[in-house]
């Protein structure tokens, strides 16, 4: 299983289980992907925390309401999706986003829509 998948699930079980918070591996990709999450609203935040022998972690508290029903993987290690700016898929009803990895980082679909990049299409979040 691949880093994202593993933090998606993580995510999604401990929200489904109604979870305070719930423990994953640090590296800078899941910080930026926790950031974002955390400006649109859908965490409450996260910090590091240094376990000895396990490497870093970070402490992820989580809303207690449902804040997504699901994170939905779009390119895995094997398949990846790339789309330029114009077709960027846009989000059910404006419920839920898409994060895009681009050379500025990760972003949303609007976000990347209104810098006019595009780039792979990691996955769907589904509220």
């Amino acid at each position: 299983m691949s880093v994202k998948s593993n933090l998606f699930s993580s995510l999604t079980n401990a929200q489904h289980r109604g979870k305070p918070f719930v423990l994953v591996p640090a590296s800078n990709w899941v910080g930026s992907f926790l950031s974002l999450l955390m400006a649109h609203g859908l965490i409450l935040g996260f910090q590091t925390h240094p376990q000895p022998g396990r490497g870093p972690t970070y402490i992820v508290r989580l809303k207690s309401s449902r804040a997504w029903s699901k994170i939905k993987t779009l390119s895995s290690p094997g398949k990846r999706v790339y789309m330029s700016a114009k077709k960027l898929p846009r989000s059910k009803n404006g419920l839920g986003l898409y994060v895009v990895s681009t050379k500025y980082g990760l972003l949303t679909d609007a976000q990347a829509r209104t810098q006019r990049v595009g780039g792979e299409v990691v996955c769907e979040v589904c509220i």
